[in-house]
């Protein structure tokens, strides 16, 4: 504010400010405080009409500086400082006598007639209808999560400002994550005992089909083929038959109860598994049986 804008008077040794009628802090016969300056409060409803008809008027009574940040407040100290509050309190009470009775209780303790401004631009203007959806939004978002956010989602709620929707969702995704992580640990030690007993297990059975990596299974196969041929080359004088000892001559030791009696039978005769047509005495035969 230049020095043009206002007067000094020295009379009876005081200063007494005086501002000049074109200054914004000059007070007209007119300007009262309590006055509507629109012949309809708002509501909520139709922000931008609101606005515009405020700031004809203000502009009207050279007030509207007091609103878009072009008359700053001056030092305390300073000679105008005081006529800076009077006129700042009119524009206040001017503000407030424009809005319904709901919206006034939301903005009445503010200091400057700027901060209500801006407070309602906010709120109301374009930025406060985005803000308003995507909290809509996001509210409808949070409710239709399942039960098992509820914890997550009362929290979400509660915070102010609100988060915004990308936010929550990553929030969310992060406590999702964090379950699957305990979940994981909670079977995991048991999961790695139970993988190290089977392999154990697998390893020491005799019947399993496991070999170490590296054996030589073919091997083994052939083993057994010439087990079976050396047994098949055996030959027995005293019966004078092939494939068989005098420790194992049926002739010699005696038969089987229902085994055939041919005139020399020897466990070349038996099934292969060691047991006999009729499963006795498999056990007689176990020396020629594969094992």
């Amino acid at each position: 504010m230049g020095s043009t804008d206002f007067d000094v008077s020295s009379a009876f040794g005081t200063h007494e400010f005086i501002p000049k009628p074109s200054s914004p802090l000059f007070e007209q016969s007119s300007d009262v405080p309590g006055v509507s300056l629109v012949p309809v409060s708002f509501s909520g409803i139709n922000f931008g009409g609101w606005k515009r008809s405020i700031i004809i008027s203000l502009s009207a009574r050279n007030k509207i500086a007091f609103v878009d940040s072009s008359l700053p407040k001056p030092p305390d100290n300073s000679i105008e400082s005081k006529q800076w509050d009077i006129c700042n309190n009119m524009v206040i009470s001017w503000l407030i006598s424009s809005l319904s009775p709901d919206i006034a209780d939301s903005v009445q303790y503010s200091k400057t007639a700027k901060e209500i401004w801006r407070h309602l631009n906010k709120r109301y203007g374009t930025e406060g209808i985005l803000k308003k959806e995507e909290e809509d939004r996001l509210h409808h978002f949070l409710m239709g999560l399942n039960e098992v956010y509820v914890s997550v989602r009362s929290n979400l709620l509660m915070m102010q400002p609100p988060p915004t929707l990308d936010s929550a969702y990553n929030i969310l995704l992060q406590d999702e994550r964090q379950r699957q992580i305990n979940s994981n640990s909670q079977f995991g030690p048991d999961s790695t005992a139970f993988t190290a007993k089977v392999n154990l297990n697998h390893q020491s059975s005799p019947n399993t089909n496991y070999r170490p990596p590296g054996s030589n299974t073919q091997r083994q196969y052939v083993q057994r083929v010439n087990f079976d041929q050396a047994k098949g080359n055996l030959f027995y004088r005293y019966c004078k038959k092939s494939g068989h000892v005098i420790d194992k001559c049926f002739k010699l030791h005696g038969f089987p109860p229902g085994f055939p009696s041919d005139d020399c039978m020897n466990s070349s005769s038996l099934p292969t598994d060691g047991t006999t047509n009729n499963n006795s005495q498999g056990s007689l035969v176990l020396g020629l049986t594969k094992q």
